[in-house]
């Protein structure tokens, strides 16, 4: 049984191996353009922002409810 646990995680170590290397060099094919990467700056602002207004919401509303 020991050896069918160990070949077993060998096969999952090597099939994270070459999933890490695939990913490595499709990296590597491709170059972000600074345009999309302010833009996903830009996104995450706009997702806070938004994320700010909902909590603000729902903690007037708990507070008009608990009043």
């Amino acid at each position: 049984m020991n050896k069918q646990i160990t070949k077993r995680f060998n096969k999952q170590a090597l099939v994270a191996a070459l999933a890490t290397v695939a990913a490595g060099a499709s990296q590597a094919a491709f170059t972000v353009p600074t345009e999309v990467a302010d833009a996903g700056a830009s996104a995450a602002l706009l997702g806070t922002a938004v994320l700010g207004v909902l909590i603000g919401i729902r903690a007037f509303k708990w507070i008009r409810k608990a009043m």
